[in-house]
């Protein structure tokens, strides 16, 4: 039998515990696990080389890192259900939601050949395409994660149901349930009647009708939500073809693996498709987006957080390594950076409206490629830039002095008392405010995060202010001229650095006062 403990350089981690049919671990923490050998050899099987860490025969260490959420097996302990301090799989879910909603409402310019894809028929682009690809090919063949397939396997065998009223004509003697309205039509003479010893007293005579209507209330498969799951297997099965169809005839080894992963993910996709269930679903004709089972039930909820997955390539430039993040390990450290990058764009928006434009910009200057990521701008001149790359010779409104900096916002401002570039970094922080006073003694990581802000001061000379956004709960601000606090905003000059809290659900007032004082302070 397993035994679960925490690793004794993580006394604060709160212990093991089983929550209905899982293990509850944090993720921040290492635990060991250990039992006989073979037990052992099945949980690092399930878990993979990235979690576990084999010491001894019968001992392995799990570290978790960023990632949250449900693993269904891991050997003999069962299911786990990984949370990161406060954060669980449902914050993840929230987070991406939000991220695929404020992304979605952004004004990409389909005229342009460098703009973001925003319709399905853009995903054919070989970079999107790509990344849904990749999603697919972790989602459905890899070793160590089964949550999408458990999840379709979980909806054929028990697909949600509703129950339908429905009525046919039938004979009077296959009449199984008689209502109201049927006992109405046999007195208003809607049918025909003959005589029966059995029948009704109608003007002296006893009588029976043909034929009656009959109600019946049977089961239907045929939902707002199965109709979902249905569109999204068409276009797992679309994205399959198209990755097919892109590799042409090249004979590559890459190519041939890549042709062998589409064969396989299409006999299995095929499979399920083919179920007789999907006889009776219709086309889905609006996106069940309110529906409490999509939301609630287990297996729907992980459909739909695919679903977002394989959409979130068409809308946000994401490298492949951030994709493998995101995918395969359920990051919440990277999905919180994205979505805390966006988040920024949707306050400025709110202050500003609409950004005429939202295009991905990349440049090539002397052979060498910079990529902006995306760029919006705002007709008074005013832009914004996600994941911009600042070099000796290249960068968004500025260069750097010295070493390659990528910063994860650079907001432009042309005018005002504010003008210049200012520049926010999105980092994962679970406790407490990042304290510049904390020592160095290997424990403390938040002072580390404001010296990184004055380094991109340093670096990038047309940098006035440089600013941590944490999902903390409390703000900081340290401005040059010796005010501190972000009250001292108010008065509408920014050029310091600080700490803004920006958590889901949570108040943003920080980082909306210092984007006021930015944005519309008085020239």
């Amino acid at each position: 039998m397993l035994r679960v403990h925490r690793h004794p350089r993580h006394p604060g981690a709160a212990s093991p515990e089983r929550v209905a049919d899982a293990w509850v671990l944090d993720a921040e923490a290492t635990w060991v696990v250990e039992g006989p050998p073979e037990e052992i050899d099945d949980v690092v099987a399930d878990l993979g080389g990235g979690v576990c860490e084999r010491v001894a025969a019968g001992v392995v260490l799990l570290r978790f890192g960023n990632a949250v959420g449900r693993v269904n097996r891991a050997g003999s302990l069962g299911a786990l259900t990984v949370h990161s301090g406060k954060w669980t799989a449902k914050d993840y879910d929230q987070l991406l939601e939000d991220l695929s909603r404020v992304t979605a409402a952004l004004p990409f310019s389909t005229s342009s050949p460098s703009s973001l894809p925003y319709e399905r028929d853009a995903l054919n682009t070989r970079n999107v395409l790509y990344h849904a690809f990749v999603w697919l090919r972790h989602s459905l063949l890899s070793d160590h994660t089964h949550d999408l397939h458990d999840a379709i396997c979980g909806i054929l065998r028990d697909p949600h149901r509703r129950l339908v009223r429905t009525s046919r004509v039938v004979p009077v003697e296959l009449a199984g349930r008689v209502g109201g309205r049927s006992l109405d039509d046999v007195a208003s003479g809607r049918w025909p009647i003959v005589d029966h010893p059995l029948g009704f007293v109608v003007g002296g005579r006893r009588v029976l009708p043909v034929q009656v209507m009959e109600d019946r209330s049977q089961e239907s498969v045929d939902t707002a939500e199965n109709r979902f799951v249905r569109a999204f297997l068409e276009e797992c099965l679309w994205v399959v073809e198209q990755s097919r169809r892109h590799l042409g005839h090249d004979e590559s080894h890459l190519a041939r693996r890549v042709r062998q992963d589409c064969e396989r993910l299409n006999k299995l996709l095929v499979g399920w498709r083919r179920a007789a269930m999907w006889g009776e679903v219709g086309v889905m004709t609006h996106f069940p987006a309110s529906s409490s089972v999509l939301q609630r039930r287990h297996e729907y909820r992980t459909v739909l957080r695919h679903h977002m997955m394989l959409r979130l390539g068409s809308r946000v430039p994401l490298d492949p390594q951030t994709v493998s993040r995101l995918l395969e390990s359920k990051d919440i450290a990277t999905l919180y950076e994205l979505w805390a990058t966006f988040t920024v764009l949707h306050e400025v928006t709110q202050l500003l409206g609409r950004p005429t434009s939202s295009a991905h910009v990349v440049t090539n200057p002397k052979g060498a490629t910079v990529s902006w990521g995306l760029v919006a701008q705002w007709p008074n001149g005013i832009k914004l830039a996600y994941n911009p790359t600042y070099t000796r010779t290249s960068g968004f409104h500025g260069l750097s002095r010295s070493l390659q900096v990528r910063p994860d916002i650079a907001l432009f401002v042309p005018a005002g008392l504010n003008a210049g570039l200012h520049l926010l970094d999105a980092k994962f922080r679970l406790d407490g405010l990042l304290n510049p006073e904390a020592d160095d003694d290997g424990t403390s990581f938040k002072s580390s995060d404001l010296h990184k802000m004055h380094a991109y001061r340093d670096a990038i000379p047309e940098a006035r202010s440089a600013w941590v956004v944490y999902p903390g709960a409390e703000n900081t601000a340290y401005f040059d001229d010796g005010r501190l606090g972000l009250a001292a905003a108010d008065v509408g000059f920014v050029k310091g650095v600080g700490a803004l809290s920006l958590r889901p659900g949570g108040g943003r007032a920080g980082l909306t006062a210092v984007l006021r004082a930015m944005l519309l302070s008085p020239t």
